[in-house]
């Protein structure tokens, strides 16, 4: 029974690749998520109809062959959060280390104090650093037309 609880849990932890969403919003009434399989615009720009912006997503993982995969989540999470499009604001890239910090330069000799002693050492990154790559869009929910027009 355990076996079968790490396969399923290893199986959903995988799927989302080290892929983060999240959603900010601007103050509205959380509105019910769209159904599921319902279509989602993608902008690059502003959407040529009527909208109200609802909140702000952004998507974190990846590099930068993942953007497609990177995309469809961003398009996933606006469908959560009832957004019937996203407009992209922003693409771009946030470091995070990989390896271990170390300390370098110490050197023996005279000191500030009687004698003599280590001193000085710095630290510094050994194993480099990697890019991830961020999505920023704005959920946006299409205005109706006033009747009448």
């Amino acid at each position: 029974m355990r076996i079968g609880l790490v396969l399923v849990a290893a199986a959903l932890l995988g799927g989302c690749a080290g892929v983060r969403t999240g959603f900010l919003p601007f103050g509205a009434a959380p509105l019910a998520p769209r159904e599921p399989g319902a279509a989602v615009g993608f902008y690059w720009g502003e959407p040529d109809r009527p909208h109200r912006e609802i909140g702000e997503i952004f998507v974190e993982g990846g590099g930068l062959e993942d953007l497609e995969a990177l995309r469809a989540a961003l398009v996933r999470k606006a469908a959560a959060v009832g957004a019937d499009a996203v407009k992209l604001v922003r693409v771009g890239f946030v470091q995070e280390d990989v390896g271990s910090w170390v300390y370098g330069g110490w050197s023996f000799g005279p000191c500030d104090g009687p004698g003599w002693g280590w001193y000085g050492g710095y630290p510094y990154l050994v194993g480099g650093a990697r890019r991830i790559v961020t999505l920023r869009a704005i959920a946006v929910v299409w205005e109706t037309p006033p009747s009448g027009a």
